[in-house]
């Protein structure tokens, strides 16, 4: 029976190798979209550092033949002015399809393009070279800063 479970055992191992190999591929692809976006430096600040994944999955799918290895992770990010979790969305053939950061509440999907303004753009996706966003928020028409603080009262309404 031990011969017969060696070989299985084998191809697991490398098919957690590849995917490792691809999770890590796809970690520094997206290092460097973060380091250049210069919203996510807005909220994160000087001295960026990523975290190790703390939820990762996988999945395969065929279709027509083609094999498509997708991968999610996310992981901490943290500057000098915050922190926040970034998540990334790619395969192993495409690279990364969507990458965001959450800090605070406020998500800002990263550029893939490397044009470093993304904050309020919708989900952008890269397949084949070619890029599409749109964008209904932009920090320079919108009148505020990152230090600005909006002062809200709350006032209980009673039912008589």
């Amino acid at each position: 029976m031990g011969k017969a479970i060696a070989p299985l055992l084998s191809n697991m191992a490398e098919t957690f190798a590849e995917q490792a190999s691809a999770v890590q591929d796809l970690l520094s692809d997206a290092e460097r979209l973060l380091r250049q976006s210069e919203d996510v430096y807005n909220v994160i600040g000087d001295g960026m550092q990523l975290g190790m994944p703390f939820s990762q999955s996988s999945s395969t799918s065929v279709i027509n033949g083609v094999s498509t290895s997708n991968i999610q992770a996310s992981f901490p990010i943290s500057g000098s002015y915050g922190q926040g979790v970034a998540t990334l969305q790619g395969s192993q053939e495409y690279g990364i399809s969507y990458l965001g950061v959450n800090v605070n509440g406020r998500t800002i999907s990263v550029p893939l393009d490397g044009s470093g303004s993304g904050v309020g753009v919708g989900r952008t996706e890269v397949f084949g070279g070619s890029s599409s966003s749109s964008s209904s928020y932009s920090k320079n028409k919108s009148g505020f800063d990152k230090d600005d603080v909006i002062d809200v009262e709350f006032v209980d309404k009673k039912k008589y």
